[in-house]
């Protein structure tokens, strides 16, 4: 886990999503999508960890309420994961909404469910898919 120190007394730990998708935008217009999914695997790495979840044998349900939990409104706020479903081949189909960066959450849901189950996952930006209501579905695989 890196050592990440906020020192913001007054404004805390968070920050408006306008002003990271500046950050955002900005890093992968300059870098590429690699570090920004990169830097969103080690978060939802680190996560997981820092709520000593990580290595768990949870079944898709247990690890959706735990995403929810770590990433929704009482969490980072990152996004909504509203499902989770178990796929033939051990990998995962997330459907989040409200999502700050499609790249950036797609690694963060790597890295935390790969914490989660011990196991490690891939996906690339590929494996982003649109859902009809805006929201978005997540391709996570095994390596």
């Amino acid at each position: 886990m890196r050592d990440i120190t906020i020192n913001r007394p007054t404004l805390g730990p968070f920050m408006s999503v306008l002003c990271f998708r500046y950050l955002h935008d900005g890093a992968e217009e300059l870098a590429g999508r690699a570090l920004i999914m990169d830097a969103g695997r080690q978060r939802g790495h680190d996560i997981v960890e820092e709520m000593g979840k990580q290595g768990s044998s949870l079944g898709a349900a247990e690890i959706q309420r735990e995403l929810y939990e770590i990433l929704g409104p009482d969490g980072t706020r990152l996004c909504l994961v509203q499902r989770v479903e178990e796929k033939a081949n051990g990998g995962y189909e997330v459907y989040s909404t409200e999502c700050a960066s499609p790249i950036y959450t797609l690694g963060v849901l790597v890295g935390a469910i790969s914490a989660i189950t011990g196991k490690t996952m891939l996906a690339r930006d590929e494996n982003i898919q649109a859902s009809d209501d805006g929201g978005r579905i997540y391709h996570i695989e095994p390596f």
